[in-house]
């Protein structure tokens, strides 16, 4: 993983600055608490053993996985309508590839999918989710880009209400937690 590689050839061969890594972890969109969970694993370990940059990638990775489910149950359509699920996160995270593989989980799965291309604003992301479409066999709502992603989102969901469509898997732009004007836009897509 990218983000562990960084931390890694950042400390190697040298001590571990707490605030710097601090600040490595919070800007990597692990969030406020999980970064200062992480530290604090980190400066007790460190309490008994020097530090490595190995052992910041270990911990990091030992503490996300102690807060992910181990196996989380499964995801299931709602009786009378379709599930909208939004993909969304940061840059270069892989969210139009998540959102095509899960529409094919659910299609494999035996469930109808709806896709929504409502990332209008990276180039070409339209096209790349609409190659997973045609591969998958899956109808896609895509608009143009620069559009309006909370209006498309509403158009899919009017699209998804149709008898038959279990689930709306919806890409989006990148919308971490500090673009509250971005992540503000989706709450107007009118999505349950």
């Amino acid at each position: 993983m990218k983000f562990f590689k960084s931390i890694v050839e950042k400390f190697a061969g040298k001590p571990v600055d707490w605030d710097e890594l601090e600040e490595m972890l919070i800007r990597s969109d692990l969030g406020v608490p999980m970064s200062l969970r992480i530290v604090a694993a980190l400066r007790k370990r460190a309490e008994t053993q020097k530090i490595t940059a190995q052992d910041v990638a270990e911990v990091a990775r030992e503490e996300i996985l102690r807060v992910l489910p181990i196996q989380p149950g499964p995801i299931r359509p709602l009786p009378a309508k379709p599930k909208a699920i939004l993909i969304v996160g940061v840059n270069g995270t892989g969210k139009t590839t998540s959102t095509a593989k899960l529409a094919y989980y659910f299609q494999r799965n035996r469930h109808s999918v709806l896709l929504a291309a409502a990332d209008t604003f990276r180039a070409a992301a339209i096209e790349q989710l609409g190659v997973w479409a045609e591969r998958m066999k899956i109808e896609m709502i895509k608009g143009q880009y620069n559009a309006d992603p909370a209006a498309l989102c509403y158009d899919a969901y009017q699209s998804a209400e149709r008898p038959g469509i279990a689930f709306l898997c919806g890409d989006t732009a990148c919308r971490g937690h500090s673009h509250i004007t971005l992540s503000g836009e989706l709450e107007n897509s009118n999505w349950p």
